[in-house]
Order: C-alpha cells, then sequence, then structure tokens
C-alpha cells in the first residue's frame, strides 16, 4: 500500500531495480566441446553426447545406421568438419 512515505518509494524502486539486473542477466550454456574421456577417434560423439544428456552408445548406433545408409561420405566429411570446428575440453 503506498501511503507517500519515503520508505514506500524505496521499496517500489527497489523491485523494479531488481527486475531489471534479472532481465539484465546473462546465462552462459555449456560449450560444446570434444569428450578426452569418451572418445573412440576423436571425442566428437562423445562430447555431443555429454552436451545433451544423451547416451553415446545410442548416439554412436544412430550415426553408424546413418553412415551406412548414406555411402559413409557425408557422415565422414561431418565428422572431419566437427573434428576441426569444436574444441577439445
Amino acid at each position: 500500500m503506498n501511503t507517500g512515505r519515503t520508505a514506500d518509494y524505496a521499496e517500489i524502486r527497489l523491485s523494479k531495480t531488481d527486475e531489471t539486473t534479472k532481465e539484465n542477466m546473462v546465462y552462459e550454456s555449456p560449450r560444446l566441446t570434444r569428450s578426452v574421456d569418451d572418445k573412440m577417434i576423436a571425442g566428437v560423439l562423445g562430447g555431443i553426447a555429454e552436451h545433451m544428456g544423451f547416451n553415446v552408445t545410442w548416439l554412436r548406433l544412430a550415426y553408424a545406421a546413418g553412415a551406412l545408409l548414406t555411402a559413409f561420405v557425408p557422415f565422414f566429411l561431418i565428422y572431419i568438419a566437427a573434428v576441426v570446428i569444436i574444441p577439445k575440453r
């Protein structure tokens, strides 16, 4: 309730400041990196699985199935590009 006192004004001003502070906060998500611990070749699929919370075995199976269905070339090129682009942890 606003009675015109300075204490009331301070509360209103503080609440507006808190709201703008929350709006200006920057939330940093974890970066995508190649896995050092869970790798078979270069750690790309292990890093993607860690980043997204997937089981790495299922991701590897899906990747292998996709590679088999496309005669390996596109998936091989994507993997090489990911090795170059995604930094090592």
